[in-house]
């Protein structure tokens, strides 16, 4: 749903700064939400509702970004290389460069007044986001995508 509103927003929403900012972020939020719904699905299957709803809660913009920077450059802690099958999917490296991308955008479209944004970069959020939806359908069953999923997670914690 945050993707058709973001998608909603940039073809038939007020073109103005507010508009295409809201809909950068509606973007991001589509695919956070997403690897949070589907992180929840693979770890915390057959848990109450409540107990996945503090689950869902427990997810952090920066670790998530963390975790995607190891994917994407493959840069691995020593905690996550042992779990991680080699090579990891072209499909999930990109996915987690555009997490890490669409996280860019949302900072700057939120907080960052002074720079000015257009229909082209809320659109190009859009696109990054329609693409790495398709990326998780290929990769979801993984078992690359349950470490990343996990990680997504937990991951600062495997260092202790």
């Amino acid at each position: 749903e945050l993707l058709e509103q973001a998608e909603h927003l940039i073809d038939f929403g007020t073109p103005n700064q507010a508009t295409y900012r809201r809909g950068i972020s509606a973007a991001y939020y589509a695919l956070f939400h997403l690897l949070i719904s589907a992180a929840v699905s693979a770890v915390g299957n057959g848990l109450r509702s409540e107990l996945q709803a503090r689950m869902r809660r427990a997810f952090v913009h920066g670790d998530m970004a963390a975790v995607c920077r190891q994917f994407d450059t493959g840069n691995f802690s020593s905690a996550l290389i042992s779990l991680v099958s080699m090579p990891v999917e072209p499909e999930l490296k990109l996915l987690a460069k555009d997490f890490i991308t669409l996280q860019e955008m949302r900072l700057t479209a939120d907080y960052d007044l002074s720079s000015d944004v257009d229909e082209l970069d809320a659109g190009a959020a859009y696109r990054i986001t329609d693409r790495a939806f398709e990326r998780w359908h290929l990769v979801y069953h993984t078992p690359n995508a349950t470490v990343f999923l996990t990680a997504l997670l937990l991951g600062r914690h495997w260092n202790r």
